[in-house]
């Protein structure tokens, strides 16, 4: 199934490495590849649909990716979540983020996985959340969690229930989405 992702980014223009021109080949890259069309908005976000997660079944939300993106978005890659207690450390320290969107008021979490399994023991999404959940400044409804799979992965249960446990256990207002690659390729901007 990854490997059916992986061919079928390569058939699209801006699904490639902006200095070498070539393909992605694995999950790191792809997600670079992202930081990178987002950071220089060569995607129609209107087109990201944002599904909600009810039982491990997702459904189509009224919003799409473009309500969490704005001029000013921050986009990096390979975030790095920051600890300063024991506990943190404990919790979440030398874990990073595939993609972090942050602006004045909101800051969003994109997770990848394309057939790799969750760092941590299985606990990485609940990890993720409590970092979420630990900044201080930025209500929770500004701050969103994201799933980002091929739709391939999504239709066969894949992640949904580490993903239900992880929000259940996170007793948060947090909102949690997944997103397709297959709606990233077809949103990519050609200028």
């Amino acid at each position: 199934m990854r490997k059916k992702l992986i061919k079928l980014a390569s058939k699209y223009e801006n699904i490639k490495d902006i200095v070498s021109g070539n393909s992605p080949e694995n999950e790191v890259e792809l997600s670079s590849i992202l930081s990178v069309l987002c950071q220089n908005k060569k995607i129609d976000f209107q087109k990201i649909n944002l599904y909600t997660l009810d039982e491990q079944r997702l459904y189509l939300s009224p919003m799409n990716m473009e309500s969490l993106i704005s001029d000013n978005t921050l986009v990096i890659n390979e975030f790095p979540l920051f600890s300063s207690t024991e506990e943190e450390i404990s919790e979440w320290g030398a874990m990073s983020i595939d993609i972090a969107l942050i602006n004045d008021n909101t800051i969003t979490f994109i997770e990848n996985k394309i057939g790799s399994k969750f760092t941590s023991g299985g606990t990485q999404l609940k990890r993720q959340l409590n970092y979420l959940k630990n900044i201080k400044g930025i209500d929770d409804k500004n701050k969103n969690l994201i799933l980002l799979s091929s739709k391939i992965f999504f239709d066969k249960r894949w992640y949904l229930e580490t993903f239900a446990k992880a929000i259940e256990n996170t007793n948060s207002n947090i909102n949690c989405y997944c997103i397709y690659w297959e709606e990233i390729f077809e949103a990519t901007v050609t200028k």
